[in-house]
C-alpha cells in the first residue's frame, strides 16, 4: 500500500480516482486497470462480489431475540426493590437534606471542595484534559511510529522485552540471588532465539501491522468505534450496578430494620440480620454478573466485527491507484466504510455477535462460580483440589474460545456467515494455517502489549515532568497525595487509551491474515505491491492454496461465492 513501482499490470491514474464513487452501477469489474464501482446490493449480487452480507440476511436470529429479553429479569427485580424501598424508607429518615446529592455531585465534577488536595493541581479542566489528553497524544504517536517506522518498532518490541527480563535476571544476580535470576535467564534466551528464528514471521506481522496502521490512520472511525465501545461498557456497567443497587431493595426486611435504621457509630450493623429471601441472592448475584459478561462481550465484539468489515474492504475491495508523480494511492470504491461496517455489525450480524459472546459468557460465568465454591473451601480439602483443576480446565476453555472468536468474528464481518460456520471456517483454518495463525497472533500480541507499556512509561514520564518542572513553583504539589494520584491516573488513561487501539490493531491484524490466506488472487489483483511485500516475507501466501474444491454449497448465512473457500 505505500509508493513503490510493481512488476505487475499498469495501475490507474490519479485521474481515475474519482470513478470510484461516481461510477455507474453497470461498469464492468476489472481491477486494478480499470477503478471498480460503488457497490450497492443490486450490483454487488450482478457481479457475484457478495462480501460483507450485501443482500440483508439476518442469521441467529434467536441469539438478538434472547440477549434483549435477557434484560427483562433484571429490570423486574429493580423494579420490585424500588417499590419495597419507596414504601418503607421514608419513615426512617424523613429530614435529609434534598439537596444532597446535587452538592456531592457538584463537589465531585467542580472540585469546589478546598480540603481536596487534588485542588492544587490547577482547574478540573485542566486536569482532566492533562488525563486524558497525553494519554490519547502518546498513543496516537505510537500508531504514527508503528505506520512510519514498523520494523524499527516491532523489532524493538522484542529488544524491550528481551533486554527486560536479561535486567532483572542481572539484577537478582548482582543482589546473590540466584534462583530468580536463572528464572529469568529462560525467558531471555527464549525471547533471544525466537527473534532469530523467527525473523521472518516477525516481518511477516511487521508487514500486516503496517497495512493494518495505514486503514486505521485513513479511518479514524475504527478507532472512534473502540472509543464508543469502551464508554457504551463503561455506562453499561454503570447502569447495571444501578439496577442491581434497585434490586436489592427486594431483599431487605425493613420490618426488621426499623429499629435499627440507620444504624449508630456505636452499634455493629450487619446487613444480613435485616434480609429476607436470601436464598435467592445467590442467584441474584450471578445473574447480574451473567449479564455483565454477557453485554461487555457484545459489546467488544461488535467493535471488532466493525474492525474487521472495513479492513476486509480496504483489502478486498479497495485498489492501488498510480499517481502522476509515480507514487500508489488506496482507493476505496465504498462511501463510508466505516458507517457500514458499523451498522452491520449491530443489525445483519448482530446475532452471530449474540452467539459467540453467550458461549464466552457461560464459560466465564462457570468460572466465576468455580472460584466462589473454591474459595469457601478449606486448602487441603479434596473438593477444593478438584474445583482448582475444573477452574484451569474452564480457564483454558475461556482462551481458546477467545482465540477462535477472533476469527470466528472475522468470518461473520467479510463474509455474512453464521456463528457456526464461522466456527467452523475458523476450524478450517486453523487445521490448514494453524501454527501460522498462532504464531502471527502470539507476535502482534507481543508488540501490542510492549506498546502499552510505553505508552504507559511515557504517561508517567510525563506526570513526573509536570509535577517537578512545569509546575515546580509550586509547594503544594510536593504533597505525596497530590503527586502520586495524578500520575496513577495519567498511566492508567494512557494505557486504557491505548487499549482501545491495541484492540483495533489486534481486529485488523486478524482480518488482514483471513484475506491473506483466502482471497490471497484478489489481493495479488487489486493490490499487487501489498501482495509482494507480503509473501517476501511470508512465502506460504500462494494462490489457491486454500481452495478445497469446487463452487459447492452456500452457507448457512445465505451468502454464495465461487470463491468462498470454506
Amino acid at each position: 500500500m505505500v509508493s513503490s513501482h510493481s512488476q505487475y499490470a499498469p495501475l490507474p491514474t490519479e485521474a481515475d480516482d474519482a470513478a470510484p464513487l461516481l461510477a455507474d452501477a453497470s461498469n464492468e469489474f476489472s481491477a486494478p486497470n480499470s477503478p471498480p464501482p460503488l457497490y450497492t446490493a443490486e450490483s454487488a449480487e450482478s457481479k457475484n462480489i457478495q462480501y460483507f452480507n450485501f443482500s440483508p440476511s439476518y442469521p441467529d436470529r434467536w441469539a438478538t431475540y434472547a440477549f434483549a429479553l435477557h434484560y427483562l429479569p433484571l429490570v423486574v427485580i429493580a423494579t420490585l426493590g424500588v417499590s419495597n424501598v419507596a414504601q418503607n424508607a421514608r419513615r426512617f429518615n424523613p429530614d435529609v437534606p434534598s439537596d444532597v446529592p446535587s452538592r456531592l455531585l457538584r463537589r465531585a465534577a467542580f472540585g469546589d471542595d478546598t480540603d481536596n488536595p487534588s485542588a492544587h493541581l490547577g482547574h478540573p479542566a485542566i486536569v482532566l484534559f492533562h488525563i486524558f489528553a497525553v494519554g490519547a497524544f502518546v498513543s496516537f504517536a505510537y500508531l504514527f511510529a508503528l505506520h512510519r517506522a514498523t520494523k524499527a518498532v516491532v523489532y524493538g518490541a522484542f529488544f524491550i522485552l528481551t533486554a527486560s527480563f536479561a535486567a532483572a535476571g542481572l539484577a537478582f544476580a548482582v543482589a546473590g540471588l540466584y534462583a530468580p535470576a536463572f528464572v529469568f535467564l529462560i525467558p531471555t534466551l527464549l525471547m533471544g532465539f525466537i527473534t532469530f528464528y523467527w525473523r521472518k514471521r516477525i516481518a511477516f506481522t511487521a508487514a500486516l501491522l503496517k497495512s493494518v496502521s495505514q486503514v486505521t490512520l485513513l479511518f479514524p472511525g475504527t478507532v472512534l468505534s473502540g472509543i464508543l465501545g469502551l464508554a457504551s461498557q463503561l455506562v453499561f456497567l454503570v447502569v447495571l450496578t444501578f439496577l442491581f443497587t434497585l434490586g436489592f431493595g427486594v431483599f431487605i426486611d425493613f420490618e426488621k430494620a426499623k429499629e435499627h435504621w440507620p444504624p449508630s457509630e456505636q452499634e455493629y450493623f450487619d446487613i444480613n440480620d435485616y434480609l429476607r429471601y436470601q436464598s435467592y441472592m445467590t442467584p441474584y448475584f450471578f445473574y447480574f454478573l451473567f449479564s455483565n459478561y454477557w453485554t461487555s462481550q457484545v459489546i467488544s465484539s461488535i467493535v471488532h466485527v466493525t474492525v474487521s468489515g472495513v479492513t476486509a474492504t480496504v483489502l478486498l475491495l479497495g485498489y492501488e491507484a498510480r499517481t502522476p508523480n509515480g507514487s500508489s494511492k488506496l482507493v476505496v470504491p465504498i462511501a463510508r466504510p466505516t458507517v457500514r461496517s458499523a451498522k452491520r455489525a449491530l443489525t445483519t450480524s448482530f446475532g452471530p455477535i449474540a452467539f459467540g459472546a453467550l458461549v464466552i459468557a457461560i464459560i466465564q460465568l462457570i468460572l466465576s462460580i468455580l472460584r466462589s465454591i473454591r474459595s469457601k473451601k478449606n486448602g487441603g480439602n479434596v473438593m477444593a483440589i478438584v474445583y482448582w483443576i475444573l477452574e484451569k480446565v474452564f480457564s483454558v476453555f475461556s482462551a481458546a474460545f477467545e482465540f477462535m472468536n477472533a476469527y470466528a468474528f472475522t468470518f461473520v464481518a467479510t463474509y455474512g456467515k453464521s456463528y457456526i460456520d464461522a466456527a467452523k471456517s475458523t476450524w478450517e483454518l486453523l487445521k490448514s494455517r494453524g501454527l501460522d495463525l498462532v504464531i502471527n497472533d502470539s507476535l502482534t500480541n507481543e508488540v501490542l502489549t510492549v506498546g502499552g507499556l510505553v505508552v504507559g512509561a511515557l504517561c508517567g514520564l510525563y506526570a513526573w515532568v509536570y509535577v517537578n518542572f512545569i509546575r515546580a513553583d509550586d509547594p503544594e504539589l510536593s504533597d505525596p497525595k497530590v503527586i502520586i494520584p495524578f500520575g496513577i491516573a495519567i498511566v492508567f488513561s494512557g494505557l486504557v487509551q491505548f487499549g482501545v487501539l491495541s484492540t483495533v490493531l489486534k481486529a485488523g491484524a486478524c482480518t488482514s491474515f483471513v484475506c491473506l490466506a483466502l482471497e490471497p488472487e484478489t489481493i495479488q489483483e487489486r493490490q499487487p505491491e501489498f501482495y509482494e511485500r507480503v509473501q517476501e516475507t511470508y512465502p506460504n501466501v500462494e494462490l489457491h492454496d486454500l481452495e478445497n474444491g469446487s463452487n459447492a454449497d452456500s452457507d448457512a448465512g445465505g451468502v454464495y461465492r465461487p470463491s468462498d473457500r470454506f
